[in-house]
Formats: structure tokens, C-alpha cells, sequence
């Protein structure tokens, strides 16, 4: 039993996205208990690169000193305890055995890449059941239960389909049965196209091409996976409600202050943001204070309704600037430098893959400003960072 435990942890870690939120951050602190038992335990102890650990958490050391300038106290505080998967889970690698980092990783691997499967599948059930196809509510209708209702399992879309992002770089890469393999891929690409989160898909679609491109021995695999992805979208198109969701794109009165649409509302929470950074560029705002800021602005300037939703700044960079300033900013610089050095050294390609894709993602959203996209995000970089590219199979 003993034995096995890591892979157990992987297991269940792996299956996250079928767990309730408030059980999330439990089985990350569950990760780090057993990883600090195990240490404690043995003879030979691990030797701790806390180098690399205090690198990997300079955006932590940020927030900390933005305490110092933050009016909301307690807000502060509960935005530092939503950040520490930061801090724990590079101290659980650093600290766990070659062996059970192995153990873990592998099967925490397959069980997500399989359990995001499942939840597109249940996702799917749920919704046709609900009467989509059969009623004359839209598909926002139903994207809606997904976000609030989903058997306990409800979460944004767009951390969803970055998940499901996730799962399809990982099967690509690890060993599957090619039946499965196929199978898995079809799904999970289904479950990206169908939610139409258009930053993710955009983000994905980039960098898995270049992955593909880099990795893929056989020109005829690749064009195969390439059909799948262009015949995905080409069918998505065929749902009106997602169909409009690119049109906007094109169209310069939907997205320019339009509080009606996705893009418009983005344009509108750049361009308050950005105003409001240039009057505090070097520290920002605090992270106490910066939903505070951003909506009592929003406000003034009349846009009550996105005011009421306490919306953050839908850009991770802007996020930063907002609230520890351009200070702050540079920290987390430095700290994807490191990763894109390690990565390069160890010509370790889907490292560098996963990196771009956040990276990406974090243009149209402030990714890091939640606990699930905190958690997505220290779980994967921590895994490619303490992981050697042969042990991930």
C-alpha cells in the first residue's frame, strides 16, 4: 500500500476536474502532506534546490510586499492563501523521491487526460438531456448550467477548455494504446470547439500546430490531426450562437466598448484598466485593493453592469500591473525566463509548448486570478519543471 501511495495521490490529483472546487485545493494540500511525510521518513534525504523554489515564487514575494500598500487587509491575505499552490507544490517536487515524482506524474497524467474525457461526455449528456436541440433556449442557455448547476462539478468554461487544452499536449505526448489514443483526442478536441472559449482555442490551436510540427515524425499523422482540428471548427460553425461568437470579431461596433459582447467588454476592461495602471505604474494598487479600483471605476464611468459582476481585468499582464505594479510584473518575468532556459536546455518541446500556451492564454484572461487557474497552472509548470522529458511517458 505504502508501496503504491503516489500513484493513489496521482490518481486522484489526475482527477481533479470531476471533484467539487472546495475539494480541490484539499487534494493539493494532501499532495504536499504525504511529500513532506515522505521526506521526513527517509534516510537519505533529497537535497532541496531552494534556489529554484525561490525563483519559481517571485510573483508570491510580489504579493507579499504589496501587503504593505493594500487598504483591504483581509482581502489581501485571502488572495496570498488562493496563491499558495505557488509555494507548495515546487516544495512537494523538490522535496519528493525520483521514484514517486515518477509514480505520481505518470499517473496523474492518465487519469487526467481520461477524466477530462469523461467530463466532456458527462458535459455533453447533461446538456442534451437539459433539452438542448429539442427547445428554443440558445446555447448560452446551457453554457450557463455548465458554469453554475453541473452536478457540483460546475466551473467556467474557460477553464475548462484550457484543461481539456492541457489533456490533448499530454496524450499526444505519453504512451496510450493508438485506438484509445485517437479516441481520447476526437473528445477532448470536441469538448475545446464546443465551449468556443475563442482566447483558448486561439492559443491552442498555435501552439499545438507548432508541437505537432516539431515532434510529429510522420507528415501523414500530422495532416490527420490537422483535418480533425479544421473539420472541428468547421462543424462548430454550423451552431448559430458560436458562429456569432467569431463574427464579432470582425465587427468593429461589437467589440469597441460594447457591453453585449465577450469582446467588447475585454476592450472595455483594457482600456479602464490601463488608464488606471499609468496613475500607479511601479507598485500598482495592492492585491486588496485592485477589484476595488477597477469596478469603482467602472462605475463612474457608467458601466454598472460589469461593475455589479466585480469583473478582474480579463488580461493576466494588465492583472499584474494593476495590482503589484510593474515591479511585480518583471518578477514574473524572470520567473518564465527561467522556466524558457530550462526548457531549452533540456530540449524539452512540450515544456516549451505548455509555457507559449499560457502565455497566450494570458492575454485574453487573468488566468492566475483564481484558484482553479492557479492550481492548473502550478500543477502542469511544476510537473514539466521537476520532471526529466524521458521520465514522462
Amino acid at each position: 500500500m505504502r508501496s503504491n501511495l503516489f500513484k493513489y495521490i496521482g490518481v486522484l490529483f489526475g482527477s481533479i476536474i470531476l471533484l467539487p472546487f472546495k475539494f480541490k485545493p484539499i487534494v493539493v494540500f494532501l499532495f504536499f502532506l504525504f511529500s513532506i511525510i515522505e521526506y521526513l521518513t527517509k534516510k537519505e534525504k533529497k537535497e532541496i534546490n531552494f534556489k529554484k523554489i525561490i525563483l519559481l515564487n517571485l510573483i508570491v514575494i510580489a504579493y507579499f510586499f504589496s501587503l504593505i500598500y493594500s487598504s483591504n487587509l483581509n482581502r489581501a491575505l485571502d488572495y496570498l492563501l488562493r496563491n499558495s499552490p505557488f509555494i507548495i507544490l515546487p516544495l512537494s517536487f523538490s522535496i519528493l523521491s525520483k521514484e514517486n515524482t515518477y509514480k505520481f506524474t505518470n499517473w496523474f497524467l492518465k487519469s487526467y487526460i481520461i477524466t477530462n474525457a469523461i467530463y466532456i461526455m458527462l458535459m455533453l449528456i447533461y446538456i442534451f438531456r437539459l433539452g438542448y436541440l429539442s427547445s428554443s433556449n440558445d446555447l448560452y442557455y446551457y453554457y450557463s448550467y455548465i458554469t453554475y448547476e453541473f452536478y457540483h462539478l460546475n466551473d467556467h468554461p474557460i477553464y475548462l477548455s484550457a484543461q481539456f487544452a492541457l489533456a490533448v499536449f499530454f496524450l499526444i505526448y505519453i504512451n496510450f494504446n493508438k485506438v484509445l489514443k485517437a479516441l481520447l483526442l476526437v473528445i477532448l478536441i470536441t469538448g475545446i470547439f464546443f465551449l468556443s472559449r475563442k482566447g483558448v482555442i486561439f492559443s491552442f490551436v498555435i501552439v499545438f500546430l507548432f508541437y505537432l510540427f516539431k515532434t510529429l515524425k510522420s507528415k501523414k499523422i500530422f495532416l490527420t490531426v490537422f483535418a480533425l482540428l479544421f473539420l472541428s471548427f468547421i462543424s462548430s460553425m454550423f451552431i448559430p450562437e458560436i458562429r456569432m461568437r467569431y463574427e464579432e470579431i470582425f465587427d468593429k461596433e461589437k467589440i469597441v466598448y460594447n457591453e453585449e459582447t465577450s469582446s467588447g467588454i475585454r476592450t472595455i476592461l483594457w482600456r479602464n484598466s490601463l488608464e488606471l495602471i499609468i496613475k500607479e505604474p511601479f507598485f500598482g494598487y495592492g492585491i486588496g485593493d485592485t477589484q476595488h479600483v477597477l469596478s469603482e471605476r467602472l462605475e463612474n464611468k457608467e458601466f454598472f453592469e460589469i461593475a455589479k459582476k466585480k469583473s478582474n481585468c480579463h488580461n493576466q499582464y494588465l492583472q499584474f500591473l494593476m495590482s503589484i505594479g510593474l515591479i511585480g510584473l518583471i518578477f514574473f518575468i524572470i520567473t518564465i525566463f527561467y522556466y524558457f532556459i530550462q526548457f531549452k536546455n533540456e530540449n524539452n518541446i512540450l515544456g516549451t509548448t505548455v509555457l507559449i500556451f499560457f502565455l497566450l492564454l494570458f492575454i485574453t484572461e487573468s488566468f492566475l486570478d483564481r484558484q482553479n487557474g492557479i492550481i492548473i497552472f502550478t500543477t502542469f509548470m511544476s510537473i514539466l519543471s521537476y520532471n526529466k522529458k524521458k521520465d514522462l511517458v
